[in-house]
């Protein structure tokens, strides 16, 4: 079945922090000839500035650009809303995609403070909207956002210029909370690397069911939905496997912390209790490097679709057919290889066309 949305890419700095951003311009210069329509770039302190590496990008390349996904909890929102509205003046009015999530459980709750994540996405997207609209906002209508970021309670703020192109914003999540903060307060969804595990455990139709429910609403949004598929491809295959382990160590923790049964991870082929081994480890304080060390090829098979073009062919035709897939606005394909440049002319060149 050939999938007629969008096909976009993800470069996931934290595990290809090889790349510096004159050779991530050069990616995205690649993947906009190889005829992508758009590059998501994600969000970590520690990792090359996500604004920096978009701004570089869009100041050289003819493609749509997005955050998969920012957090908030990293972001002042009057600054954020700045940075927003500065990047679609490069854009060319191509619209500026703003994928926004609590962040990994993994990684940022061992950053920052993370106090009612859904709170601060409603108010953070809410507050930037106002901004971006050339409103004044009282900070004290965002009592969570003031006392985060050390805002006067009798504070205003209005921006001194407008957006030069749509900023469109996608909640990144999923689950019950999540799918009613996108319906309230969201263009969309981008489901994240969770997206394969879930689809193959059979529960993206109820992740669609909670954001399209049958009582009507207030707003006027038909949400827009887009996918991370993840994708390590390689024609050697230990490589391809070896490539993603550490992000899968961390999808194989989200997943279990947010209700992923026993039986759901038996049912995509992976051992509930080698879970737990890195569970375990992770929260006795290893490393996600040190917990990717017990995570097998059957766990990289669940979160992945990794090998060489070959079995890419095969997994994405897979998920591609699937009646779920094919309600995408957008198929992001993620993470992509241990050797980008490859990866993206693979993908492309023999892949795509065989599907």
């Amino acid at each position: 079945m050939t999938f007629n949305g969008e096909l976009g890419l993800q470069f996931t700095t934290h595990i290809a922090n090889q790349y510096k951003i004159p050779q991530i311009i050069e990616l995205a210069e690649l993947s906009a000839g190889e005829n992508f329509s758009q590059i998501w770039v994600n969000d970590n302190l520690g990792y090359r500035n996500l604004y920096v590496v978009l701004t570089a990008i869009a100041t050289k390349v003819p493609i749509k650009i997005g955050t998969a996904v920012t957090v908030p909890f990293y972001r002042n929102p009057i600054d954020f809303a700045d940075i927003l509205a500065s990047l679609t003046e490069l854009t060319d009015g191509r619209e500026v995609s703003v994928g926004i999530g609590r962040g990994s459980i993994a990684q940022t709750g061992k950053e920052v403070s993370t106090p009612s994540p859904y709170s601060m996405l409603s108010e953070t997207v809410t507050c930037v909207n106002q901004l971006l609209k050339g409103a004044k906002i009282n900070f004290s209508d965002y009592p969570l956002l003031t006392s985060y970021f050390n805002l006067q309670e009798k504070g205003k703020m209005q921006m001194r210029f407008s957006p030069q192109a749509p900023i469109k914003f996608y909640l990144g999540g999923y689950g019950d909370m999540a799918m009613e903060v996108a319906r309230k307060y969201m263009d969309g969804v981008i489901l994240g690397g969770m997206y394969l595990p879930l689809l193959r455990a059979g529960k993206i139709n109820e992740l669609y069911a909670k954001l399209n429910p049958k009582e009507p609403s207030d707003r006027n949004v038909d949400p827009l939905l887009l996918a991370e598929i993840n994708v390590s491809v390689d024609p050697d295959h230990k490589a391809a496997m070896e490539f993603p382990k550490p992000y899968v160590a961390h999808a194989l923790m989200t997943l279990k912390k947010t209700g992923f049964s026993d039986s759901d991870f038996q049912s995509v082929g992976v051992k509930p209790e080698n879970v737990i081994k890195i569970y375990d480890t992770f929260n006795e304080g290893a490393t996600i490097q040190e917990a990717a060390k017990l995570v097998t090829e059957e766990m990289v098979n669940a979160t992945f679709i990794a090998g060489d073009a070959d079995a890419c062919i095969e997994g994405l035709a897979q998920c591609f057919d699937s009646p779920e897939t094919q309600q995408l606005k957008q198929v992001v394909l993620a993470k992509l290889g241990p050797d980008y440049s490859q990866s993206i002319k693979t993908l492309s060149q023999d892949v795509l066309p065989s599907l």
